[in-house]
């Protein structure tokens, strides 16, 4: 999970670049997805998973991931030239 999560951060960052190609990102980004599906229903099929505690496990790794991103996570602090308002930059 924590490597989908850093190649999804991966892949969203370089969609925000300017001048990078969408279409590629977004075919990566479904292939990851197609990955991350399958490896789960392999993982369904030989192990014995529970469903129940997976999707137990799973949805407290999101609440985890929103609680660091709002509540937990540092503050972001703007720079002098953020701070300015457009009217300001003359």
């Amino acid at each position: 999970m924590l490597l989908d999560f850093h190649l999804i951060r991966m892949l969203v960052s370089r969609l925000m670049t300017p001048g990078v190609g969408k279409g590629w990102i977004f075919m990566l980004l479904t292939l990851k997805l197609a990955l991350v599906v399958t490896l789960i229903a392999a993982v369904f099929y030989r192990l014995p998973v529970s469903p129940m505690w997976f999707a137990t496990g799973a949805s407290t790794l999101l609440v985890a991931v929103v609680l660091d991103a709002t509540v937990l996570g540092e503050p972001v602090v703007a720079t002098d030239e953020q701070r300015e308002t457009p009217s300001a930059r003359g």
